[in-house]
């Protein structure tokens, strides 16, 4: 890679075959994963320059907060149109066996 690189080759032959080789350049921002105070810093950049396009909703964070009455109560008042109320219903189902149905 490195002969690659100073040669500016992607192609290498000798008598018994050659080499290819295909560099690539990425340019990426950190992740939270691997650079957490790097992501923090972008996400506050983002924030404050209000790139809404680049920030995704955590509903689950969110319905976290509302839960555990973590937000003002303007916030509650604002949030609370939204807030969906989901009902469920598990029902469990035992098969008797047959000495238990004639009361044995």
């Amino acid at each position: 890679m490195q002969a690659a690189r100073e040669l500016v080759m992607d192609r290498f032959e000798a008598t018994s075959g050659s080499v290819s080789v295909k560099l690539t350049r990425e340019e990426k921002f950190p992740t939270k994963t691997n650079d957490p105070k790097g992501y923090n810093s972008i996400a506050d950049l983002v924030r404050q320059f209000q790139l809404d396009t680049c920030l995704t909703l955590d509903v689950r964070a969110l319905t976290e907060l509302y839960l555990k009455d973590r937000l003002s109560s303007d916030q509650r008042e604002k949030f609370s149109p939204f807030v969906q109320v989901v009902e469920g219903v598990r029902v469990s189902a035992k098969h008797k066996k047959p000495s238990e149905e004639n009361g044995d």
